[in-house]
C-alpha cells in the first residue's frame, strides 16, 4: 500500500472540507485565534522591516 498519498489525499480532503466549512460559516474561526493570527502577521511584518534595515 501507498500511505504517503493516501495520507496527502486525506489530508488534502480534510483541509478542502474545512476551507469549505469555513467560507460558508466564519464565525467557526474564534475571535481570539484572528486576534492571535494578526499579532503573529504584525511581527512577522516588524521582524521583516528590522531584518531590511539590516542588509
Amino acid at each position: 500500500m501507498d500511505f504517503k498519498n493516501k495520507s496527502s489525499r486525506s489530508h488534502t480532503a480534510y483541509t478542502s472540507a474545512l476551507k469549505n466549512d469555513l467560507l460558508l460559516n466564519p464565525n467557526l474561526v474564534e475571535v481570539e485565534t484572528k486576534e492571535n493570527f494578526y499579532k503573529l502577521l504584525e511581527w512577522l511584518y516588524l521582524k521583516m522591516n528590522a531584518d531590511n534595515k539590516k542588509a
